[in-house]
């Protein structure tokens, strides 16, 4: 169990059904995404990242990788 806290949000393991949202993303790809070098959009366009749930909580995420 791993648990990232950040003003707002949370990221940790644990049951997918109990979440508000599910990424889905390699390592690199959440490197790229917290770089700058890598967007969002691009990266559901293209299947990089999978997102399942409240689209919002992806804004958060990548807000919070780039801090």
């Amino acid at each position: 169990f791993r648990r990232v806290l950040f003003r707002s949000a949370s990221i940790e393991r644990g049951d997918p059904l109990a979440a508000d949202a599910v990424v889905v993303l390699s390592y690199r790809d959440a490197e790229s995404l917290a770089t700058g070098s890598l967007d969002a959009a691009s990266a559901l366009r293209e299947g990089r990242l999978k997102l399942r749930g409240d689209a919002s909580a992806l804004v958060t995420m990548v807000n919070a990788l780039r801090r």
